[in-house]
């Protein structure tokens, strides 16, 4: 085959495909990158290093048609001007998917072509569309490329739950054949037991780097049974970076085969922490209000934050014991367009005719009061299309009636308060520890607003519990060390945030206190003389106000310095509430060294154990029916990614 020789233009062998021509006689290989001479202008040395090396790309050379393309077109031009005949015959056929015709040209010399076509390929056929080599044979991914599409894949799995058996699935594998046939995926086992491992350990390894940096860490943790033996334990930790960005981990989620004892888990925490090499950094711990957890939690010695969510949560469902019979037959019409297809039908023929907002039904959880509040104002949202659907379908189903809409729009208006507050202080990349005091005041005062005001005599009831509840759950909220230095060390609060004259004062001289305590390099100290000493510090008309300055910095008293920064920085003026306090900080912090560090300690704090509830939100979706046979080391993997990737 004429296009394999090294004889004639060195441009007519196909192998100049895969090579890049240097210039200088020499060129490169496009797979492995090898440099080849090719003096004289054959092409003998880059077939013989592709047949060699690249079987696969000489297969496809020797066995596809010649290419409608630069390369090729020299071999075209070279067929025609071989033959002795100048006017050689043409043939024209039509093709079967075109109009056009393909043009065959039979030259009268047969000494271009190779002997076992000589007698039998009389017409050669110049094809009249590109046909590309990669129908032939595919380029080899490399180990990077192939690791990076490993990790992805893992991502892949992770992120939305999918079971293993997907990999296995034949229409994936086809649709990754059509992506990149280069590309082969690996079997179950291995994308269980290695890559997700590998992928598990580097993020491991990433985030302990991260830990290795944090001066102060807070850990929320939080327990789930999802089966009578299967326990687990769920600890995330908070910290701020060297940016003062405030990060969230999941750390473990593991399976716990004791029973949660107050022992058992202090032991498990201890041996998570310890494991992650954060136990002297961690200034808190926040958990729900069971008992065992928070005495797991003082059994290690570390500060106890009660969870502020749950506790809300606590106090709205006391409350709603005073709404229960209003509260017991709307769950009974939701129950009824929940278990009824043909009543959810006609329920969503009367919103379009009454031209309400075609929304479904929601149903509330006994454990969580925001899904009450949920089905009360979707209820409101299409009470015509609910009332009349009952009235002309369902006349046996106890209907709403008009005291029953004013009595849903009462508590809706009280409640939206206590709604708004759960979800703000459930974030995780928001500081909200600081706001805690702020919250708890104003949620007081709002009660006290509401129960002036015209209301029925069950939501005033109910609102009365609230206040109630308030006052007696947070009513050494500001006395509380923590609380109250969070606040004031938030610029948006500071003293702005109390209620109490002399818990403010308190807190105040704790901080100042505190920052006393703290040691801080000078960073204006003169420049340290030079180790060679051949080479002598320069002169300047600033040597000796530079050395002046300095003794001043070393010999002020630290507990001084304290008050000082304590009291510029009471005297700046507020942030506002909707800036970050973090951003705030690390631009402040060379002014306020000492204050810096504090903030550091104290705002890493969240406020809920929201968290690590979410991770057993995520664990149920990755523990089903259909994949129960999952190991706790599995769980544990996959929950781990899932937050951290």
């Amino acid at each position: 085959m004429r296009s394999m020789s090294g004889d004639g233009d060195r441009k007519s062998s196909k192998a100049w495909q895969f090579f890049k021509d240097l210039k200088n006689d020499k060129a490169k290989c496009n797979f492995c990158q090898k440099e080849f001479s090719y003096k004289g202008g054959g092409a003998y040395n880059l077939i013989r290093h592709t047949k060699s090396k690249h079987p696969q790309v000489f297969v496809a050379i020797r066995e596809c048609p010649i290419e409608n393309i630069a390369s090729s077109a020299t071999e075209i031009h070279n067929l025609t001007t071989h033959s002795t005949d100048s006017k050689a015959p043409e043939l024209e056929m039509p093709t079967a998917s075109t109009s056009t015709a393909s043009t065959y040209v039979m030259p009268e010399t047969s000494d271009f072509l190779p002997a076992t076509t000589k007698n039998t390929n009389l017409y050669k056929k110049a094809p009249a569309t590109n046909t590309k080599l990669t129908q032939y044979f595919y380029k080899p991914l490399s180990a990077k490329k192939t690791e990076h599409l490993n990790k992805m894949l893992v991502k892949l799995f992770t992120k939305n739950y999918l079971a293993f058996h997907v990999i296995e699935s034949p229409e994936l594998k086809d649709f990754i054949k059509e992506l990149n046939p280069a590309y082969q995926l690996p079997s179950r086992k291995t994308l269980s037991n290695a890559l997700m491992t590998n992928v598990y350990n580097q993020t491991k390894e990433k985030v302990k780097s991260e830990l290795c940096q944090a001066e102060h860490v807070c850990i929320t943790t939080d327990g789930w049974t999802s089966a009578p033996n299967d326990n687990y334990l769920a600890v995330t930790i908070h910290f701020f970076n060297q940016q003062a960005e405030l990060k969230s981990f999941l750390l473990e989620c593991i399976q716990f085969p004791d029973r949660h004892t107050s022992e058992n888990l202090a032991l498990e925490l201890k041996r998570i922490t310890d494991n992650w090499e954060i136990t002297d950094k961690i200034v808190a711990a926040i958990s729900d209000n069971a008992y065992n957890i928070k005495a797991a939690i003082r059994l290690n010695n570390w500060k106890h934050i009660p969870c502020f969510a749950h506790t809300l949560n606590l106090i709205v469902q006391s409350a709603l014991k005073e709404i229960k019979d209003i509260t017991t037959k709307i769950k009974q019409i939701v129950e009824l367009f929940r278990r009824s297809p043909l009543a959810s039908e006609r329920l969503k023929n009367m919103q379009k005719k009454l031209d309400e907002p075609l929304l479904k039904i929601k149903q509330d959880v006994s454990t969580r009061w925001n899904s009450t509040y949920d089905m009360f104002e979707r209820v409101l949202k299409i009470k015509n299309s609910v009332m009349s659907t009952i009235a002309i379908d369902y006349p046996d189903t106890i209907n709403m009636t008009s005291e029953d809409i004013e009595v849903l729009d009462s508590a809706i208006e009280i409640l939206s308060f206590f709604k708004d507050v759960t979800e703000e202080m459930s974030s995780e990349k928001n500081v909200t520890i600081s706001e805690v005091i702020l919250i708890s005041n104003a949620l007081k005062k709002k009660c006290q607003k509401f129960l002036s005001t015209p209301h029925p005599d069950c939501v005033l009831r109910m609102t009365q519990v609230l206040l109630n509840e308030i006052s007696t759950r947070f009513s050494c909220i500001e006395e509380n060390n923590i609380f109250a230095e969070s606040t004031i060390l938030d610029p948006r609060f500071k003293k702005y945030g109390f209620e109490n004259e002399y818990a403010y004062s308190k807190a105040c001289t704790n901080i100042k206190a505190m920052a006393g305590r703290i040691q801080i390099q000078s960073t204006c100290t003169s420049e340290p003389p030079s180790s060679s000493p051949s080479r002598k510090r320069k002169h300047s008309i600033w040597n000796e106000f530079d050395e002046q300055v300095d003794m001043i910095i070393k010999n002020i008293n630290p507990t001084a310095g304290g008050i000082i920064e304590v009291d510029k920085y009471l005297e700046e003026p507020l942030l506002p509430r909707s800036q970050d306090p973090a951003k705030w900080w690390f631009v402040k912090k060379d002014a306020y060294p000492r204050l810096y560090k504090l903030f550091l300690k104290r705002l890493c704090i969240v406020a809920t154990s929201v968290p690590s509830e979410r991770t057993f939100s995520k664990a149920g979706q990755v523990l089903t029916e259909r994949r129960n046979r999952l190991s706790g080391n599995k769980v544990a993997q996959i929950l781990f990614l899932h937050s951290n990737l």
